[in-house]
């Protein structure tokens, strides 16, 4: 395997994936009183093969190109949440519906969490984020409540 490799397929038909990212990383940081859209970041690295999630800004950075999947969760307690919050992915700084969806109810104390398959392109960056509606949400990111983690798949 050279460094450029991605995956290598041997005659014996076993697939190797010598570059394979992998990251996990917990939130250890509370945001109170959010009212607005923000992206979270799980600053607590519990592993990262490749070196490719920055846990000082929440990003992660594919180094080849190829499919993957990501997953983020976080517990959340309403103050006055009136409506709803959508949970989902930037992929280099702009959201949509397409990079992952999940819909949290209102007034609830829960555990939210959305995952997603996203196609990256070499060098795209990844990163989880919330839209709030209306409302005045806590983000309980601390005690383990808060996770991110991805991988490549193919």
């Amino acid at each position: 395997t050279s460094p450029s490799e991605s995956l290598k397929v041997t005659v014996g038909g076993q697939v190797l994936k010598p570059r394979n990212p992998a990251f996990r990383a917990q939130g250890n940081t509370h945001y109170p009183n959010q009212t607005s859209d923000f992206s979270p970041v799980y600053n607590n690295e519990i592993f990262d093969r490749g070196s490719n999630y920055d846990p000082s800004n929440g990003r992660f950075t594919a180094p080849v190109t190829g499919r993957y999947y990501f997953y983020f969760c976080y517990l959340v307690y309403p103050d006055n949440d009136n409506y709803w919050k959508t949970m989902g992915f930037k992929i280099n700084g702009s959201h949509s519906y397409n990079n992952g969806f999940g819909r949290g109810d209102r007034n609830s104390q829960n555990s939210m969490q959305v995952s997603t398959y996203l196609y990256l392109n070499e060098n795209d960056y990844v990163q989880p984020h919330v839209d709030i509606s209306s409302g005045t949400l806590d983000f309980y990111m601390t005690g383990g409540h808060a996770h991110f983690f991805g991988y490549l798949v193919s």
